[in-house]
């Protein structure tokens, strides 16, 4: 292995993923894909050992026999881990798996395809950009060859799950740990497409605390069995110390309609889906998208130079290159930002200029000096600095017609701008299609419904906060109907005074239920849908 791969592999150390697996949790998904002493198993990215260690005590259970040790393989592309792996079952049982110190994906060509009875592992969760180049190309070229899409904004895991499905015989069983993502994220369609529709019986465990307490990653065991039986089994623990209480039959099972929908639908009950589903295709339900078009705030590549403060501006003599700006929701009181709203942030001392400079105009002493200090701290080569010229006249600034939160605590916000600003990409920015009542769509938006299928559609990475990005938001279902500005002003003013359960109380009530007949009952079922989805996600924590 060249010098400047191990120097790669030390500088992706934390981004590989390289903490290791609870040994409960990988004796659970070990149990479950090793049945026989006979079996064929290989772990695909077998780090320091625990898996193979697992794998090791199932088989010598099964049988008796530590010979069939052999019959484990283990690959690892950090030779000194690779070692520990290979000291960690020898000092255990005298004999050690076949472990191969090499990537995975330079790997898998020599590994015949429906040659293992059990696949098992921790594969890496990082953005392919941030994994290492060859194993990143590799990954992506057989993505493409097994007839799935493949963009460099892919996850590492998502090749190593298909490769998992590729070395499997059929029945074989795979047991490995994924990122909630896959229930999440939109790129994993055709995966969650092709295990539910084409791959056999699916079967995941996820978690209501982090099971990895260093790590903001809230992770899931995916199990199943190759072209053996069909359907999904989802079953959640509090933490791998409540795997021994899950029994191992198949039933019961979700009934699955749309393969491709986002998972995290399934951990709501048979009676909250089918309401949700017969409410989002009622006549008088619009999606967000067709009354607005979502776009994400103004990426400066770096706040700390552009975002600045009312004294900061006075000291630098900018007062012709300032544009309002927003740059968190805390920021925001109720659903309408004014310019009071605006001169209030900026009497806190919260920042709230953009240094939008005009190259039209003189620039200041002061301006030029800052210019340079920025140069010389290097900023100008950040990645989104570096891409313009020059590098300190930021794009895209524009004033939306209302912000709409990316990242949502709570509930999301759709917030009209009466101030005249524009805002970071911690928020997004909405612009209304003509003829759109905004202060009408404003008070719509504030309703269970929207906000059950927000934590639907959203995604959320462990720590607890909903992230909407402008594609999912905009297919978010709004129950639209002629409400007044009376109402908006209605629901700003509670939210202003800490209300919020009574805002979206009382837009139920106009809205859901005297505007568009929609059954008390079913209104309940739709608030408790959300809630259950809201207190799942604000439940993953830190241990």
């Amino acid at each position: 292995m060249s010098t400047n791969v191990i120097e790669e592999l030390e500088s992706n150390a934390k981004t590989r993923g390289a903490y290791s697996t609870p040994m409960a949790l990988a004796q659970f998904l070990v149990n479950w894909a090793i049945r026989s002493q006979n079996d064929f198993a290989i772990d695909i990215s077998c780090g320091d050992g625990v898996f193979l260690e697992a794998i090791a005590h199932q088989l010598v259970f099964l049988g008796g026999d530590i010979s069939a040790i052999n019959r484990i393989t283990g690959i690892e592309i950090d030779p000194a881990t690779a070692k520990q792996a290979h000291d960690r079952v020898f000092n255990s049982f005298g004999l050690a798996p076949k472990i191969i110190p090499e990537g995975f994906f330079e790997t898998l060509p020599s590994l015949s395809k429906g040659s293992y009875d059990a696949v098992v592992g921790n594969p890496p969760f990082v953005r392919y950009r941030h994994y290492i180049k060859r194993e990143r190309d590799l990954g992506l070229q057989f993505l493409q060859e097994q007839g799935f899409r493949a963009t460099k904004m892919t996850n590492a895991w998502v090749p190593f799950l298909i490769a998992t499905i590729y070395l499997l015989k059929p029945k074989g069983r795979m047991a490995i740990v994924m990122p909630a993502e896959l229930f999440q994220v939109s790129y994993a369609n055709e995966i969650r497409e092709y295990l539910l529709n084409d791959f056999g019986f699916v079967f995941v465990v996820a978690f209501s605390n982090l099971v990895f307490p260093d790590v903001e990653q809230e992770i899931v065991l995916l199990m199943g069995t190759k072209e053996e039986g069909e359907g999904l089994r989802l079953i959640e623990v509090k933490d791998e110390s409540e795997l021994v209480n899950i029994p191992q039959s198949r039933v019961p099972q979700i009934p699955v309609e749309n393969s491709k929908e986002k998972w995290t639908q399934y951990f709501l009950n048979d009676e909250q889906r089918r309401v949700l589903r017969e409410s989002i295709n009622n006549p008088a339900i619009m999606r967000l998208g067709e009354l607005c078009s979502v776009d994400v705030g103004v990426v400066t590549g770096r706040n700390e130079f552009f975002v600045i403060s009312k004294d900061f501006a006075l000291e630098l003599e900018a007062e012709e290159h300032l544009s309002r700006i927003v740059t968190r929701t805390k920021n925001f009181q109720g659903l309408i930002f004014t310019k009071d709203d605006w001169k209030q942030n900026l009497s806190n001392n919260i920042p709230s200029y953009l240094l939008d400079i005009n190259l039209d105009l003189e620039l200041s002493e002061s301006l030029l000096h800052h210019i340079d200090q920025g140069e010389q701290k290097g900023w100008q080569t950040g990645f989104k600095c570096r891409n313009r010229e020059p590098w300190y006249k930021v794009p895209s600034v524009w004033v939306p017609d209302a912000f709409l939160f990316r990242q949502v605590g709570s509930f999301p916000k759709l917030v009209l701008n009466s101030a005249e600003a524009t805002c970071t990409d911690t928020l997004h920015r909405v612009k209304f299609k003509e003829g759109v009542n905004k202060e009408n769509v404003s008070s719509c938006f504030h309703n269970s419904l929207t906000f059950a299928f927000a934590e639907i559609f959203g995604r959320s990475y462990g720590g607890g906060v909903l992230e909407l990005m402008p594609t999912e938001a905009e297919k978010l279902p709004l129950p639209i109907h002629s409400s007044t500005s009376k109402l908006l002003s209605e629901i700003d003013g509670l939210i202003r005074d800490g209300l919020s359960e009574d805002a979206i109380n009382l837009c139920d009530e106009r809205i859901l239920i005297e505007q568009l007949g929609f059954d008390k009952k079913d209104v309940a079922v739709i608030r408790s849908s959300w809630h259950d989805l809201l207190r799942r996600r604000k439940s993953r924590k830190r241990r």
